[in-house]
Parts: structure tokens; C-alpha cells; sequence
């Protein structure tokens, strides 16, 4: 595993322990202000929409969020990342597949896109 997969991989771990306990901090640091985010339904949101859901929820947004079948691939300065999430919160529910663009910036990396989707019968 090479080191920028291997950095990607443990930034990963921490927006998914963010996800979990609302730590709006860590999404802050590690989105894009400019970062293109879809949701499961198809919208386009901002980073601080993200923030702000977090933010005003009392506990965590998700009450399951279980990773499989992650894949990270390099490609020069950036690294994607795919895998099905098995998610459930109080606006869906369901088994996703998830892409998130990873890029190295000045500080270290940065999320510049992400996308979820609701995977269907293979």
C-alpha cells in the first residue's frame, strides 16, 4: 500500500468516527470549502450544509454505518475511494455505494467530490 493510499485510508476512518459522533470539527478540516457533495437523492449540497446537519443534531445523525468492499486508488495527487456503505438515519436507510475524490492540497488532503447512491440489485 502506498502512503498516500495508506494517509487516504486513515482520513477515512476519522470522517467515518466524525460521522459518527457529530464532529463537525474534523469535516471543517477535511472538506473542501468548494467540495461537490451529492446526496442519495440526487441533490448537490455545500460543505457547510453538512456541517450545519451535524451541528444541529443532538446525537449522531446515523444510527448504523457499516463500511465493506472499499477499494482507494492513486492517481498522481489524488486518491478515489468506493465502497458500499450500509447506513441508516432518520431520512434513509439502506445498503449505498459511495465515491469520495480525495486531493493532496498545501496542509495535506482534502475531500473535493463525493457521491452516494442507493445500489440496487446487482
Amino acid at each position: 500500500m502506498s502512503r498516500p493510499v495508506a494517509e487516504i485510508l486513515r482520513l477515512e476512518n476519522r470522517l467515518m468516527q466524525a460521522d459518527l459522533c457529530n464532529d463537525f470539527n474534523t469535516f471543517r478540516e477535511l472538506i473542501a470549502d468548494g467540495a461537490m457533495l451529492a446526496t442519495p437523492f440526487g441533490r448537490m449540497i455545500q460543505k457547510s450544509e453538512v456541517i450545519d446537519a451535524m451541528f444541529s443534531a443532538d446525537e449522531s445523525i446515523f444510527s448504523r454505518y457499516e463500511r465493506s468492499e472499499m477499494v482507494l486508488k492513486e492517481y498522481a495527487s489524488t486518491v478515489v475511494v468506493n465502497c458500499l456503505i450500509d447506513l441508516e438515519n432518520t431520512s434513509f436507510s439502506g445498503l449505498f455505494r459511495f465515491t469520495r475524490v480525495w486531493s493532496k492540497v498545501a496542509d495535506g488532503w482534502q475531500v473535493i467530490a463525493g457521491h452516494i447512491s442507493l445500489r440496487h440489485g446487482d
